[in-house]
Order: C-alpha cells, then sequence, then structure tokens
C-alpha cells in the first residue's frame, strides 16, 4: 500500500501506526494522498459498553488479580474473561 501511494496509484485513511504518535516528519503522513485520523475506534459509546463489560466479567473470574494474589496472578486459568 506504501509504494502505491507512494507513485500516486493510490490513497489511504490511517488511524494507526507501529509508533504512537507518528513522527511529525513521517512521509507518509505528510503525503497528500493519506488522511490521517487519532485512532479512537474505542471511544465510541458502543465500544465503551464493550470494554464496561469485558472489564465486569473479567474481575468477577479473577478477583484474586485486583487483590494483588501473586500465587494465582499466573494460574492457567487466567488468560481469558470470555470463556
Amino acid at each position: 500500500m506504501t509504494q502505491r501511494v507512494f507513485i500516486c496509484e493510490s490513497q489511504a485513511a490511517l488511524d494507526v501506526f507501529t509508533v504512537e504518535p507518528p513522527e511529525k516528519d513521517n512521509k507518509l503522513v505528510q503525503h497528500e494522498n493519506v488522511i490521517v485520523t487519532p485512532h479512537l475506534g474505542a471511544s465510541t459509546a458502543e465500544a465503551q459498553v464493550i470494554i464496561c463489560h469485558q472489564e465486569f466479567f473479567f474481575c468477577k473470574k479473577h478477583p484474586y488479580i485486583i487483590r494483588g494474589d501473586e500465587k494465582r496472578k499466573n494460574s492457567p486459568d487466567s488468560s481469558s474473561c470470555f470463556e
């Protein structure tokens, strides 16, 4: 994609970069065929509701992490709250 943008065969709209925020002198960011927006995908009302539910169920399933119980912190069942 980057090559196609630089030879003006393509356009791009970007909101995620390897380094956040991108450097001000980033040639891709400054290219006329590129639109750059802040990474705000989690800032919608819908996303915030999902995040709230995920955090609630994680805390409910793993209260020992919230308490700081190091003995259970690395247990095999602490990997996912979506089971």
